[in-house]
């Protein structure tokens, strides 16, 4: 069965795993050891491949199977196997028409690599998917082709794993944000097992190998937000609680975005804890928020905040005062002539002085301090913290309440008139 074979040995090396058996005839042939055990020897190699391995005719009808193949097909021996195939383009092939596409690549190139296939193990019909390599044996002295022989590769789990990871991107693809999933490993680094384009898209391309190194991505992340993104990971990495957290991020290139994390961890078998979340950019959302919480507590006219948001600085104030022992000082402000203004010059001329009054004021201020408009023409002045000795502040308070009048010394311009008040 295998003394052609054996005449074509020095030639299998080009053959899937069967390699081996064309190395290791190579190898007997090359120390003299006579035909008959260098045939055995390769008939060895071969019934013990984890690939099929097969002889046909050029018309198609096979000659020979080893063991692995007939397993593939559903049989228990070659003998069978060969009794049962009868036309390998109906019977073998879901599409017929692969086995044309088949035999003409051998034909032309005289070899065929990688041919992937749908087929069906020929007892008991099931679909599987198979990757064939195969080449055409010709006669040594006429050079004619005389058969062809290959390998089949059983490729199924690995089709599916594609067709399911086809149908997870095009899913991902159509979802708002991006999918993703991170792993944390016993040793304390982070890397990506998966990650949808969506989400390399909406984190910037700068970020295409994702959190497999976790720098590249922190460094977008906010200053101000940092300590409770990673406080988040910690706190899920110990006790498996799902994440729910909203941060700002910049990608290279591109403004301030709101980001909405969500993810919920699971820990696998050798310890490490995997995330499975979601990313969706929420800066729309972010910024009506902003404009509806602006609108209800902030002056629409000076972008100051209103006299309930005065009210809720000055109680925290007092509170904090209270605990520290510490002073802080109320300024109440009032305009001279505003109303005289409105009635001589319109409410447009009234408008503007009460924007660039707000500018000022603002102007001198600390981050810890508040200036809000109270109604009307009227504005108030949160000093906090003045230290703890009363005179003192007293003194700061004052020196304050200096600065304002210093600052209204010069004249506000109007547009048509320079406004003194």
């Amino acid at each position: 069965m295998w003394s052609e074979a054996g005449l074509q040995i020095q030639e299998l090396a080009f053959i899937g795993t069967s390699a081996i058996c064309g190395s290791l005839a190579l190898y007997f042939y090359n120390r003299s050891v006579d035909a008959e055990q260098k045939m055995r020897a390769c008939q060895s190699i071969v019934d013990h491949l984890q690939e099929g391995y097969y002889h046909s005719s050029l018309d198609g009808k096979q000659l020979c199977a080893n063991p692995a193949l007939v397993r593939l097909n559903g049989y228990a021996t070659e003998a069978e196997l060969l009794e049962s195939v009868k036309d390998i383009a109906i019977e073998w092939y879901v599409d017929p028409s692969r086995r044309d596409d088949f035999r003409k690549e051998l034909l032309s190139n005289g070899k065929v690599t990688n041919f992937v296939s749908e087929i069906y193990r020929h007892k008991s019909r099931e679909r599987i998917w198979i990757s064939e390599n195969a080449r055409l044996v010709h006669d040594p002295e006429t050079v004619e082709p005389l058969y062809y022989e290959g390998t089949v590769r059983d490729i199924t789990e690995q089709v599916k794993y594609e067709e399911a990871q086809a149908r997870l991107n095009k899913l991902a693809a159509n979802l708002p944000g991006g999918l993703f999933q991170l792993a944390l490993s016993n040793d304390g680094k982070f890397s990506a097992p998966y990650l949808s384009q969506s989400f390399t898209k909406l984190a910037g391309g700068d970020i295409d190998d994702g959190y497999s190194n976790p720098n590249k991505y922190l460094k977008n992340i906010h200053p101000d937000d940092i300590e409770n993104y990673l406080a988040a990971f910690k706190t899920s990495a110990a006790d498996l609680s799902p994440m729910d957290i909203t941060y700002r991020y910049t990608k290279k290139g591109h403004d301030l975005m709101w980001l909405h994390l969500t993810a919920t961890p699971e820990r696998t078998d050798n310890g490490e804890t995997l995330w499975h979340g979601h990313l969706v950019d929420i800066t729309k959302q972010k910024e009506f928020e902003q404009k509806i919480e602006k609108l209800a507590y902030y002056d629409t006219l000076t972008s100051l905040p209103k006299r309930s948001v005065a009210q809720d600085k000055l109680m925290a104030t007092v509170a904090s005062c209270n605990r520290r022992e510490e002073f802080a000082s109320l300024l109440f402000i009032d305009l001279d002539n505003f109303k005289t203004l409105n009635d001589t010059k319109g409410h447009e001329a009234g408008d503007e002085l009460l924007k660039q009054v707000a500018q000022r004021l603002q102007g001198l201020i600390r981050t810890s301090d508040m200036v809000a408009r109270y109604g009307g023409d009227e504005f108030v002045v949160i000093i906090d913290n003045l230290g703890k000795d009363q005179i003192d502040a007293k003194d700061k308070a004052a020196s304050f309440a200096n600065k304002v009048l210093n600052s209204f010394r010069d004249s506000f311009d109007l547009g048509m008139i320079d406004h003194s008040c």
